[in-house]
């Protein structure tokens, strides 16, 4: 991969593991190219995290992380192999990602949309902060993601499209507005059960939405973190581009991506 070092720019690192009497095992690689680091300088502080895995041969797990300008153009900014999907990967994923993009835009905050995996919540939250106490991210959960884990729960296509509204609804009067329907289909839902019936231990919709601290997954309580923008699916729609790479080895992934970029 010598050519990562043609532009002094590019960033990448690796994490290995020694081992006798003379081999090394590589556990997870991350590259971000320059041009993509200069041009978020031009996007908005909003990063979209996602992993796919990989087959073939060479098995792990190969994580991106995008963005957007103004125009909804797309921008990949980072990409890493690892062995697998864990608190330790995704937590050295997204140090690699700082230290890669933090100077691009020190005085921005940076807001970064992901699925509720603990590793990257675990990772974000024991970020340290500045001198004068302030973030340098906030974490943003995947719309689409809390409606699908919301919907794993209750099992209702009437809760789970209100659900999804509520989420993308940009006033919070809006916002209760759906929160009380929800608490109106509760109601409907009960009427006639027995106390002891079975239903009644998932007829808790609005108190399960309401756990989910509501500045992670609504756009009314955002505080405008997020730029509208709701869901992972810029990373995922990215991996079907890269479909091509994930049975490749590790060094004809990252040329792949450069060319891919390129084009």
């Amino acid at each position: 991969m010598a050519y990562l070092d043609q532009d002094p720019g590019t960033q990448y690192n690796y994490f290995a593991i020694p081992r006798e009497p003379s081999t090394t095992l590589l556990r997870y690689v991350f590259w971000a190219f320059a041009p993509c680091i200069a041009a978020f300088r031009y996007c908005r502080p909003v990063i979209s995290i996602d992993e796919t895995h990989l087959y073939g041969k060479y098995r792990g797990v190969l994580m991106i992380a995008m963005t957007t300008n103004a125009n909804q153009k797309v921008l990949p900014l980072a990409f890493a192999v690892v062995d697998k999907e864990s608190g330790h990967s995704w937590g050295w994923f997204l140090e690699c990602l700082r230290s890669s993009i933090g100077h691009v835009i020190p005085n921005e905050c940076i807001c970064i949309i992901s699925d509720r995996h603990k590793g990257i919540k675990c990772t974000i939250a024991e970020w340290p902060r500045g001198d004068d106490g302030s973030i340098w991210v906030f974490h943003r959960y995947c719309l689409r993601h809390v409606d699908s884990n919301f919907n794993t729960h209750f099992n209702d296509p009437t809760l789970k499209a209100l659900a999804l509204k509520a989420g993308y609804a940009t006033h919070e009067a809006k916002f209760e507005s759906i929160m009380q329907t929800i608490k109106d289909v509760e109601i409907n839902a009960m009427s006639g059960v027995e106390p002891d019936d079975p239903i009644i231990a998932r007829l808790i919709p609005c108190t399960y939405l309401i756990s989910e601290d509501l500045d992670k997954w609504t756009q009314s309580h955002d505080g405008g973190r997020r730029y509208g923008a709701m869901t992972t699916n810029i990373s995922e729609c990215f991996n079907r581009v890269l479909r091509g790479t994930r049975g490749l080895p590790i060094a004809a992934m990252v040329k792949f991506t450069w060319c891919k970029l390129v084009a």
